[in-house]
């Protein structure tokens, strides 16, 4: 049976935090959570990667508890300092360039955007997604040890 609207959200949700706590350890997400649930096989990064891809994979209620433990676990977030905010936002301008890179890229004349361009789009996107999302927390943690 597909994922309802309100799973794909959640998956997608899911995904995004996912993304933001493997940044912040400066590591792959994919192979990060892959080898945190234990998926076997040669390609256990797309493995994991099905489960956000396919309508039809779901995760299981121990794998669910393992991904949402580790990122309630999410205890080592730094404060920010002026220099590292302005490396952040550089980060930021630099993924927003890969963006309109893609964009120029995949777009042709017509208004709409069509499954393929938004897939390839989305892959570029989805830095951009955990570069702002880190940043926001580590902000947020100045303000509350300020």
């Amino acid at each position: 049976m597909a994922k309802t609207n309100k799973e794909i959200e959640y998956y997608r949700v899911l995904r995004a935090k996912m993304m933001v706590k493997a940044e912040m350890l400066n590591v792959n997400w994919a192979r990060y959570y892959a080898n945190l649930l234990d998926l076997g096989g040669v390609n256990n990064e797309q493995y994991l990667k099905n489960y956000f891809n396919d309508d039809n994979k779901r995760f299981n209620s121990e794998q669910l508890i393992t991904i949402l433990i580790d990122l309630e676990d999410v205890k080592e977030i730094e404060i920010i300092t002026q220099c590292q905010m302005q490396n952040e936002v550089l980060k930021a301008v630099k993924e927003i360039g890969s963006i309109t890179s893609e964009m120029e890229k995949q777009f042709d004349n017509k208004d709409e955007i069509n499954s393929s361009e938004a897939s390839k789009v989305l892959s570029k996107a989805r830095p951009l997604l955990a570069v702002v999302n880190r940043f926001v927390l580590r902000l947020e943690e100045t303000k509350a040890r300020n």
